[in-house]
This record gives structure tokens, sequence and C-alpha cells, in this order.
């Protein structure tokens, strides 16, 4: 050991300078050098073996064999060094892979790193130290691609304790190269365990990979230009991974242009690649990760959030575009409107007069086209409204507190603006009963506009579309009757319909929307029952006369032929034999 150490200094030399060891300045012989270091080798081993607690004296001959002027017979020594690894404890082969970078001439790194990544495939115990070698060696590029593409190959069976070592060797001294960086993003997967106190060492690891993912971005902007390419370029959600979300995150901390990160994650949730269950596993999985990143993940999502805020701005705008949509694309936007409207808070409030000014505007129009987007516009707003209210009414009529009756009494003012809007134009009420049948069927709306709705709907049914048969001028009309006709009984008044179409308030046209309207209501309010209205199922139709136009007649005949097909969707599905 006294060889292995320094020489001392005499108290009178002048010099300052630190003497090497005797074994270093015997190693500086020529002549010397081979047997010399063939017998430190033979040394290490010795005592490695002899001694299981494994002292520091290997590391002190080590030591002498770092940064030598040169060898002679350096291949043979690479030989020799190989050697020993295969006989010496985990421990010390640890170190003195690490040393070879140190000890063996350049000219030997190419073959040394040959061995060293087939004794990568063989031991994995020893991959954080190979790895560190290989990092230190001079090699050509094809040998250097060979070795990356191996340890990217080992990933997914690695131990996540050597991941970290593992990814900081593939991200160094790489090109610029997509291919490189898609690969390690393929193979490296962070899996939660089941064990609780395995789960927090293992998240330890994925915060170290992270960091040396980092830390190679911070100085190759280049690898997670590449990173968030290969992230764009997936086109299926299923093919997203939490690991994506937590690039993001990192890269967004470093990064000289968030915006571009920004985009990225807008785009990944505009197209529905960025999941809920993404998100919830990335949160739930790796919530200590996370929690590192606590403040860039809520600059982030700050970020997100007031993205939106611009396009508040087109609110009004997106307006003037309502001419040029479908039917089914009305829908779909006025209901985004009442709900920004009606459940954004404070914010969305501000549009709700601008929304009503902008539905009565269209209601009064004598455009047809105007008309229905007005009608479509009010009952999608009136649905909004009667959202709010649900939970109470889930809970019964008596729940409905005060506050509620404002919202309540504006929803029934607009559906009374737009049933009387329309009375004169037979399509556009036919539209307003088929949309508020749709929305009734839906069940969303507050107990006492439904019952508006019945109390309305039958009163207008039976006032424009039954008449008494006690008349014997009207019973010798009629047609279809399934039952005997006792006193008081009705009939549905086609003929007087048809032959008033347009001379009349009421048109003929409306007869099967409103009756599935009130259909509907009333199922919703008693529970499937039609009790209320079965007396329609048997009643007979008031046909014009006989001597009649054929062209009145034709037209009876095809209300008719609708009445029958509304009659049957509407009762077929009771379970009751007599109906």
């Amino acid at each position: 050991m006294q060889a292995l150490a320094p020489i001392e200094r005499l108290p009178s030399s002048a010099s300052n300078v630190q003497q090497d060891s005797t074994v270093r300045l015997l190693l500086r012989v020529d002549p010397l050098q081979q047997q010399l270091c063939q017998l430190l080798l033979e040394k290490i081993v010795q005592t490695t073996i002899a001694n299981e607690e494994c002292d520091s004296t290997h590391i002190h001959v080590l030591n002498q064999l770092r940064l030598l002027d040169g060898l002679v017979t350096t291949h043979e020594f690479t030989e020799q060094m190989f050697e020993a690894l295969a006989a010496v404890p985990a421990s010390v082969r640890r170190d003195m892979i690490v040393a070879l970078p140190d000890i063996l001439h350049d000219s030997c790194h190419s073959v040394a790193a040959v061995k060293l990544s087939a004794l990568l495939s063989e031991s994995t115990e020893e991959s954080p130290a190979i790895l560190e070698a290989l990092g230190n060696f001079y090699m050509d590029t094809g040998l250097i691609t060979e070795i990356r593409t191996q340890v990217l190959s080992s990933l997914k069976s690695a131990d996540i304790a050597h991941i970290p070592t593992l990814v900081k060797y593939v991200l160094s001294n790489i090109t610029s190269e997509d291919k490189i960086v898609s690969m390690l993003r393929d193979n490296l997967d962070f899996c939660p365990v089941q064990s609780s106190t395995k789960s927090r060492m293992d998240e330890d690891y994925q915060l170290l990979t992270l960091n040396e993912i980092k830390n190679s971005i911070r100085f190759d902007k280049f690898i997670g230009e590449a990173w968030c390419r290969a992230i764009e370029s997936i086109r299926s959600p299923s093919e997203h991974k939490p690991l994506d979300i937590l690039f993001l995150v990192v890269w967004y901390s470093v990064c000289q242009r968030p915006k571009a990160v920004e985009l990225l994650v807008r785009s990944k949730a505009r197209q529905g690649h960025f999941t809920p269950s993404l998100l919830a596993a990335t949160f739930n999985n790796h919530s200590q990760v996370l929690r590192a990143y606590a403040g860039t993940v809520l600059q982030l999502a700050q970020a997100l959030l007031w993205c939106a805020v611009p396009f508040g701005a087109f609110f009004k705008s997106m307006r003037d575009f309502v001419r040029n949509l479908s039917l089914r694309q009305f829908r779909t936007l006025f209901s985004l409107l009442a709900t920004v409207a009606y459940r954004g808070g404070s914010e969305g409030a501000m549009f709700r007069d601008e929304l009503h000014m902008y539905i009565r505007k269209m209601l009064t129009s004598f455009c047809p086209r105007s008309q229905r987007v007005g009608i479509v516009g009010a009952l999608m707003t009136v649905q909004a409204m009667a959202m709010l209210d649900r939970k109470d009414d889930e809970l019964g009529a008596g729940s409905s507190s005060t506050t509620q009756a404002p919202a309540l009494q504006e929803a029934i003012e607009l559906l009374e603006l737009c049933r009387s809007s329309t009375l004169a134009v037979p399509h556009a009420l036919g539209l307003f009963y088929d949309e508020l049948s749709r929305i009734v069927v839906l069940k969303q709306l507050h107990h006492r506009i439904r019952a508006w709705i019945g109390d309305i709907m039958i009163a207008d049914f039976q006032d424009n579309y039954v008449v008494d048969v006690d008349d014997a001028h009207v019973s010798a009309r009629l047609r279809f009757g399934l039952d005997n006709l006792p006193n008081g009984a009705i009939a549905l008044n086609l003929g007087p319909l048809v032959e008033a179409e347009h001379t009349g308030t009421t048109s003929a046209l409306t007869l099967c929307p409103l009756f599935r309207l009130l259909r509907v209501t009333e199922q919703v309010l008693h529970g499937d029952s039609l009790e209320t209205v079965d007396a329609l199922l048997g009643c007979p139709v008031l046909f014009p006369p006989s001597d009649g136009a054929i062209t009145l007649t034709c037209t009876a005949t095809f209300y008719c032929f609708n009445w029958f097909r509304e009659l049957v969707n509407g009762f077929c599905g009771l379970v009751d034999s007599s109906i």
C-alpha cells in the first residue's frame, strides 16, 4: 500500500508539486510496464477474491493506471483487463469498468466498446457503469449507432433504476435525426405498479429520467423539437401515453417558445387525442413527478384557459353565419350559446340580453328561414334555462325555491312568444311543435314548464282539431270510426280544416306535430300513460262532403293517412291489451 501512495515531499524541499507514487513512476519505465501491469491486475483479482468485504485497494491500483502517457502493449493490456473483469466481484467490476476510458489508449476504445456492449446484453447489474464508460469512449459513428440501438431495444425490459442512465446515454451525442427520439419515445414507458412503496421508488426514478431528458433538451434544442414532432405525428388517441403529457410539461419548463407547446396541446385536445382517461392516468399514476413540476403545470393550465378568452369576441359575429347552417347545426350552435349564457357564470350572463334580442328579432321576421332560426334558438335557450333546475326537479315540485321562479317564468314567456309568433305560419308552427317534442322527450324540462306545455297543447288540440258529433249533419260525413258513438262523442275535425286551408287560422299541416307533442308530454307527465288522449284512438274522422271537389278529398285522405300513422306510433308501445 505504501508503494501505491504518493511520495512524501521533504519539508526542506522548495517544490510544491505533488510527487507520483512509486508504482506509477515504475509504470513510466517501458521495459517494466507490461509485467507490472499484469502484476497489478493479478493483485486486484487476488485481493478482491480473498477479501469478501472488498476494501479500496483496487481503487488505488486503478488510479496508478489512469492517464498514463501511454501503454506500450495496450492491446494486450485490454485483453488482460477484460479477463480480470470476469474474475472479480460485481462491485469491483463496476469500478474497473468506469475507469476504462482513463486507462485504455484511444486506439483501443472501439475494441473495448464492442466487448462492453456484449457484456451489456449479458448483465444488467453493471448497465450504469458500462453506459458511463461507453459515453467516454472515442468511437466511430456506426458503432455509436449500433450500441444506441441496442440500448433502445433493452429499455422495455430494463430495471427502472437503470432507465435514467440508459436515457442519458441515448440522448448523449445524438444527431439531428428524429428517428432516435421517436424510437426512445416508443420504447420508454412508465408502467404503474401495485405496491405503494415500490411505486414511490419508481416515481423517484421516473423523475430522474425526466430530469435527464430535461438536461438533454436544454442543451440540444432539436431533441425537444424532434420529440414534439413525434407526438404531433400520432393520429390515434390509443397511441398516446402519459409520457407524452409528462414530456410536454418538461419541455414547457425549459423551451424558449412556450407558445409552440400550447398550440400542440390545444391541437391534440381539439382532435380528441388527449382524452380525459389519458389525463387521469397521467395525474393518478405519476403524481409525484407532476408535483415536482407543479408550477409548470399550473402555468400551462392557465395559458390554456386564457387562450379561450379571445373567442368570446366572436360571440356576436357567429350569429351572422346562421343563415348558411342546417337545422342540426342550428341546434348545436344555439345549444352552445345558450349553455354559455345560462351556465357560464357571471361571464356568460352578459350575453343573455343579446341572445334574447336576437331570438325575438328572428321570431318576428317575415323571412321563413330567419323564423326557423328564431324557433330553434328559443327552444335551445329554454332547454338551457330548464337544466339549471334539474336537480331540484328530481326532488319534487315542492323543492323549487323562489330563486327559480324568475328563470322559469322567463322560459314560459319565451315559449309563449315563440308560439304566438308562429300561429299564422303552419310550417313554422309545425317546426315549433316538433322541436319542442324533441326536448320534452329528453325529460330535462322543469315540471312547471312540462305542466304548462300539457295544459296549453290540450286546449289548442281540443279547440282546433276536435268536434262534437251530436249534429246529424256532421254524423253523415264521419269516416273510419272504430267505436260506437255514444252521447258526447268526438271526431277529428279534418274536413273543415282542409276546406278552409287558405282562409282559416288553423291548418291541418300542424295536426300530427301537435298530437305528437301532446302525446309525449302526457307520457312524461303521467308515466307513459295516455288515458287523457286515448279517446282519439278510435274516434272517427270528419271528411269533406262526398259531392265536394276531388282535390279536397285527396288532400283530406293524405292528412288522414298521416294521422293514422301518428296514432299507431303513439299507442303501439302501450302494454294495455284493450288499446
